[in-house]
C-alpha cells in the first residue's frame, strides 16, 4: 500500500478492516508522520500531530480516540479521529518507545534512553490529563508494552528484561508490611513487637503481608518467603532482598511485590 512518506513508520494499529492508524519519523526534528486510513488502506491520510518529533507508538480505542508517543517524552491524544491531535505532559524528557490504551481513561507508556537509569514507566487513569511516573523493577530502557486490561500489563527492553504487572481486581490492599522473625500482625494493628536477632546473612523466615489503609488484611494477597538479612534490627525495612528456592525476591512494602529470576521480574502491585 501507499503511505505517501519516506520517512521510517514504526507503529500501526488497526480498528477494524477499514480504520487503522500509522505513526514514525525521523529521528532528526521536523519528520513527524501520522497516516490514517478509513478504506482498507486503499488510501492513507497524513493528519497533522503539532509537533515536531518521531513519534514511535499508537494505541487506538476506536476510530475516533487513540494515543500516540515519541521522542522527546512526547504523547498526544485525539478523540475525534485524528483530525486533531492534543499535547498531554508526560512528566518525562526520555523517549517514549511504546503505548498501551486500554480504554478512554487507562493507559501505559514505557520508554528510556539506552544508559542505565533513563528508564521510564508511565500509568494514566483519568484519559492522560495526568501521567503519573511507575517503579521500575529495572534500571534499563523498556521497547513494548503489552496491556490485557488495566491489572495485567507485560513490558519488554534492554537486555532481555521482561516485566510483568498485575493488581487483582477487588483488591484492598495499599501497602506490603513485612513481618521479621519474633514479630507478630494482627488485622488493625499491623506488625508489632521486636525481630529476632538474626547474623546478617543468616537465613530465616518472614511473612509478607498487603494490608489497606488500616492494616486490615487483604486476605487474597498474603504471602511469605525466606529471605537473608542485612539490618535483622530494622523492625519496618523498606526494600528488603528475600530469596526462595534460588529466586530472588524483592519486596516494596508501599506498591510492589516481585519475584525476579535472571532479568524476568515478575511483579504483583497493589
Amino acid at each position: 500500500q501507499e503511505s505517501e512518506t519516506t520517512y521510517s513508520l514504526f507503529s500501526i494499529a488497526a480498528i477494524d478492516t477499514n480504520n487503522a492508524w500509522a505513526v514514525g519519523g525521523a529521528y532528526n526534528l521536523g519528520t513527524v508522520s501520522i497516516f490514517k486510513t478509513t478504506n482498507g488502506g486503499t488510501t492513507w491520510t497524513p493528519q497533522t500531530s503539532g509537533i515536531p518529533t518521531a513519534l514511535y507508538s499508537i494505541s487506538a480505542i476506536d476510530a475516533n480516540t487513540a494515543w500516540v508517543a515519541g521522542a522527546g517524552g512526547v504523547i498526544l491524544k485525539t478523540i475525534n479521529g485524528g483530525t486533531t491531535w492534543t499535547s498531554q505532559e508526560s512528566e518525562t524528557t526520555y523517549s517514549l518507545f511504546s503505548i498501551a490504551a486500554i480504554d478512554t481513561n487507562n493507559a501505559w507508556a514505557v520508554g528510556g534512553e539506552f544508559y542505565p537509569g533513563t528508564v521510564s514507566i508511565l500509568k494514566t487513569i483519568d484519559g492522560g490529563t495526568t501521567w503519573t511516573p511507575q517503579t521500575s523493577t529495572t534500571t534499563y530502557s523498556l521497547f513494548s508494552i503489552g496491556a490485557l486490561d488495566a491489572n495485567n500489563v507485560w513490558i519488554v527492553g534492554e537486555y532481555a528484561s521482561i516485566l510483568h504487572y498485575h493488581s487483582p481486581a477487588n483488591a484492598t490492599a495499599t501497602k506490603l508490611l513485612v513481618k521479621l522473625p519474633g514479630q507478630s500482625f494482627a488485622d488493625g494493628v499491623g506488625v508489632y513487637g521486636t525481630p529476632s536477632a538474626v547474623r546478617a546473612g543468616e537465613n530465616a523466615n518472614a511473612t509478607i503481608y498487603a494490608v489497606d489503609n488500616n492494616n486490615v488484611l487483604d486476605k487474597g494477597n498474603a504471602s511469605w518467603a525466606g529471605f537473608t538479612t542485612t539490618d535483622p534490627n530494622d523492625a519496618n525495612p523498606a526494600p528488603i532482598q528475600l530469596t526462595q528456592g534460588g529466586t530472588c525476591v524483592q519486596a516494596d512494602r508501599y506498591n510492589k511485590f516481585c519475584l525476579s529470576h535472571c532479568r524476568h521480574l515478575d511483579c504483583y502491585y497493589l
